[in-house]
């Protein structure tokens, strides 16, 4: 037989699927306000790996990707209240990407 780990049920006294709620809401918020603030400031985000793109493509490419964004973190709060696990992993493919991408990719300055 294989070895069988504990399986969590909560951190920090509160059940899992509450965190995966709260991270699902939070997801949605943050791109929001942050697809708001791209389409509202006028700030510069440049791309460190294609530095030569006009400002407004660089500002389509991130609005479509904070869409996905939303898209995802809906996909994870239906998956968490219809309990599909298929449908929470979207979300944690996108995160797994974001962790390793979004420390080497923007550079944003505001004005």
């Amino acid at each position: 037989m294989g070895r069988k780990f504990p399986v969590a049920t909560s951190f920090l006294g509160f059940p899992l699927k509450t965190g995966a709620i709260i991270s699902g809401v939070y997801g949605i918020v943050i791109a929001i306000v942050t697809l708001l603030i791209i389409l509202i400031s006028d700030i510069r985000i440049q791309t460190i790996v294609i530095d030569f793109l006009p400002k407004a493509v660089v500002q389509i490419i991130v609005a479509i990707n904070l869409l996905m964004t939303v898209l995802i973190s809906v996909l994870l709060l239906v998956g968490i209240f219809r309990r599909k696990k298929i449908l929470m992993l979207p979300w944690i493919v996108l995160t797994i990407m974001l962790c390793i991408g979004t420390s080497h990719i923007c550079d944003i300055h505001f004005y």
